[in-house]
């Protein structure tokens, strides 16, 4: 996936599944995804290498599985 597909992924409430199958786009590396605590914004990026991916992305109508990856501390607001 580019950077864009998986912006879109996120910004459209992709499931779990789909996030779990996504790969950096530059290295094809594992990728880390936290959700803020109001949970309507998340972070990916690479595991490896942020100047690969790191992107933060709005989903107004989060899936329900976000829960799971809701982080404290690190968000700005």
């Amino acid at each position: 996936m580019t950077h864009e597909e998986i912006r879109h992924a996120l910004g459209s409430g992709c499931s779990e599944e789909e996030l779990k199958a996504m790969r950096c786009p530059v290295c094809e590396g594992n990728v880390v995804f936290y959700v803020h605590p109001k949970r309507r914004s998340c972070f990916i990026r690479c595991q490896q290498d942020n100047g690969h991916m790191a992107m933060h992305e709005e989903n107004p109508l989060p899936p329900d599985w976000w829960e799971k990856y809701v982080t404290q501390g690190g968000w700005m607001s």
